[in-house]
This record gives structure tokens, sequence and C-alpha cells, in this order.
């Protein structure tokens, strides 16, 4: 009886231990991603995204925390692609305006549906 008690026990802790480290199911699939304003927006670091920022008073958060580039990002403030304190500010519903360090400066993200 102990053997089988000890099995699945075993069995047990190896399945709780695989399911805590999976990742968010859903993958970006190379898509630059970052959760603000409990929406999740979609951007790229092509020129033609780039834009002015005007009044640098109106940034509306700072990127906090970051997860794998082939994940989702769950909260607020989160990104897919780096960036940590990098700023992001709203510019409408559908896109928010979010500063690259490395590039030095603002892209388009828009909302993802």
């Amino acid at each position: 009886m102990s053997k089988r008690l000890y099995c699945i026990c075993a069995v047990l802790l190896i399945a709780f231990t695989l399911s805590g480290c999976s990742r968010n199911q859903e993958e970006a699939n190379g898509r630059m991603l970052i959760m603000a304003y409990d929406k999740l927006y979609e951007g790229n670091l092509s020129e033609d995204n780039a834009t002015c920022m005007g009044d640098s008073g109106c940034v509306g958060g700072i990127i906090v925390s970051t997860v794998w580039e082939d994940e989702v990002p769950t909260s607020n403030g989160q990104t897919n692609f780096g960036e940590l304190g990098s700023h992001y500010t709203k510019g409408s519903d559908e896109m928010i305006a979010v500063f690259i360090s490395e590039k030095d400066s603002w892209y388009n993200f828009y909302r993802v549906k």
C-alpha cells in the first residue's frame, strides 16, 4: 500500500511541477506586444511607425515588467520586448505611443482586436 501511495504522490508532484512551469498558452508569434489600460497593443519599429511626442507631461504609464518574447503580456505596463522603465501614453482607445530607448523615438502601437 505504501508503494502505491508513494507512486501516486510522485506522479502528482511531477504534474503540479510541470503545470507550474508552463507559460502563457497564447503565443506572441514574433509580435511586439504591450498591455496598457487593460488592453493589448501591437507595434513594430519600422520608420513609418515612428511618431512625435507632443506634450511630455502626458506620459500615461511606465513599463514595469516583461515576459518572454514568445509570450503575451497579461498585466498593465508589461511587454514582451523589454524596455523596462520606458514610458507610454494613450493616443486613443485604438492607439498608444511607446518610447523605445534603443531608437530614441516614440512608436505607435495599435490595439489588438
